[in-house]
């Protein structure tokens, strides 16, 4: 597996840099964002958003996890990704990138967000055959995907038990 040391930054022409950073690292800083996202997105009404940072820790610590940061000109954080990176349980001949969260603040989304991913996901095919991302039904970006070469295979219904 691929280290998840900090990589080089990749300066973009709209005030942004894309990098690969330690998640660990990364976690504080993205607070403020993971409850932005979560109430932007609010998929599971009576939920709290209460991550589980040690089990985040063991798979970053793993090589599972990897974390992905969208910097501003003033090195703020503006988006971030976390990716899960492992053999697949159907299709173990393969290794899948499976994102467990993408989120960019709205003022930096469109052409700077596509560019996020499209970083990303050249960074990721270096060692992975499959990227698998998820869209919410209030966010859902899945257009803006499929015109990247995504195609969808499949949706995700959940039931809350008490709901």
């Amino acid at each position: 597996m691929e280290s998840t040391a900090p990589g080089p930054v990749v300066e973009q022409p709209l005030a942004v840099s894309y990098q690969v950073e330690s998640l660990l690292q990364l976690w504080g800083e993205a607070q403020s964002l993971l409850r932005a996202h979560a109430a932007e997105v609010g998929c599971l009404p009576g939920l709290e958003l209460q991550p589980d940072v040690d089990a985040y820790g063991r798979g970053a610590e793993s090589g599972y996890l990897r974390a992905f940061a969208m910097r501003g000109h003033r090195a703020e954080l503006v988006g971030y990704c976390a990716m899960g990176v492992s053999r697949h349980l159907h299709w173990s001949q393969t290794v899948w990138a499976i994102q467990d969260v993408l989120y960019v603040v709205p003022e930096h989304r469109g052409i700077a967000a596509v560019d996020f991913i499209r970083w990303m996901d050249a960074h990721l095919f270096r060692e992975v055959n499959v990227i698998a991302r998820h869209v919410t039904l209030l966010n859902d970006f899945g257009r803006t995907l499929e015109r990247m070469g995504y195609r969808e295979i499949e949706k995700t219904y959940v039931l809350v038990r008490g709901s």
